[in-house]
């Protein structure tokens, strides 16, 4: 998948293109653009079940809608749905950036030989200050904000979130927490390195939310405070039969 967070997008190309388009087609379409670009190789799958869930298909006619613009503007390949044009411009992007890469990494290596040339202690000093920047600007680059089509990874099915949200959770709830949880950290305009786990640990909470609210008993939230007194209850009982053992056997008085 590409690196970029962004494609570019021509308005008056758009406008003779998908001028015929009602509303909810217009939407459609643009939404199957960015899915496209965030998936890899710029291509979704020949499923219009999974595109559907990706695109937060609501009613049949949502699904109908989203069948007519993939017929119309999208191309199968290989069993796969492709736009020719973001295609073409996905292309453009990668060769772009990876220039961009290339050449970084020629100058990065000009510099390091000049660097040589001077003493050791300017060396190292210059090192140190080099690193520090790196890091700097690698926090900047990955602390980003969420954006509106973002799609979490598929969770993995060994795990106990997955198990909670089998559950627990139906489909249809599942994709409104994900539309709430994008609306809330767009609102706050969230910066995170990792969304895919503020968006596991979302899930986890709004379940035990709802098992709390029916008053449900299966399930029980292990936090940090019930852990701690769970056990401190268990030390306190073992202590207590110790006691009672001892004065027993005439090794202890009683209280």
């Amino acid at each position: 998948m590409t690196t970029l967070p962004y494609f570019c997008y021509f308005p008056k190309d758009m406008g003779y293109k998908i001028a015929h388009l009602t509303l909810a087609e217009d939407g459609a379409y643009h939404r199957l653009l960015r899915l496209c670009w965030t998936t890899t190789g710029c291509t979704i799958p020949n499923d219009i079940t999974w595109i559907a869930r990706k695109c937060l298909c609501r009613s049949q006619d949502d699904i109908d809608v989203l069948q007519s613009v993939l017929d119309e503007f999208f191309h199968i390949k290989k069993d796969r749905y492709y736009n020719k044009r973001l295609s073409e411009e996905y292309d453009k992007s990668n060769a772009k950036h990876k220039a961009r890469v290339d050449a970084g990494k020629r100058g990065g290596h000009a510099k390091s030989l000049k660097s040589n040339n001077k003493s050791s202690s300017k060396a190292i000093a210059k090192t140190k200050q080099s690193s520090s920047n790196h890091n700097h600007n690698h926090n900047h680059n990955h602390n980003q904000i969420i954006i509106n089509n973002f799609i979490p990874k598929e969770l993995n099915k060994n795990t106990k979130t997955y198990r909670l949200i089998e559950k627990h959770m139906t489909t249809d709830e599942l994709e409104l927490q994900l539309e709430k949880f994008i609306a809330y950290h767009t609102d706050k305009q969230t910066k995170s390195t990792d969304f895919n786990r503020q968006w596991r640990a979302w899930l986890q909470n709004n379940v035990q939310w709802k098992l709390e609210k029916t008053g449900d008993k299966n399930v029980k939230q292990y936090n940090t405070t019930t852990k701690l007194k769970e056990i401190g209850d268990s030390r306190r009982k073992r202590r207590g039969e110790l006691l009672n053992e001892l004065q027993a056997q005439g090794l202890a008085k009683s209280v």
